[in-house]
């Protein structure tokens, strides 16, 4: 099942989830100031946000929430659009 919200305005640090086994990073996140971690779709917005990794960013998206099973949830964005704030930590 999945909920989902309106488009709103999401800042945080992206961070590396996942590789392949080339190395190469597949999933990345939004880590926001609040501490809450959000899991990016990586569709082709998504994928523009893989060299932005370790940067401040300001995203324009809306917020899904998947539930997967009973107690699962999974916080996930779908980008529309974003703008970095700060260069690389």
């Amino acid at each position: 099942m999945t909920n989902i919200n309106n488009n709103q305005t999401f800042k945080g640090i992206i961070i590396a989830e996942n590789w392949n086994s080339a190395g190469e990073i597949i999933q990345v996140s939004l880590l926001t100031h609040q501490e809450k971690e959000y899991m990016i779709r990586m569709d082709k917005a998504g994928k523009e946000l893989i060299p932005y990794c370790q940067h401040t960013v300001e995203i324009n998206g809306k917020h899904i929430v998947e539930l997967n099973g009973s107690s699962d949830k999974h916080d996930v964005l779908v980008v529309t659009s974003f703008n970095k704030v700060s260069t690389k930590l």
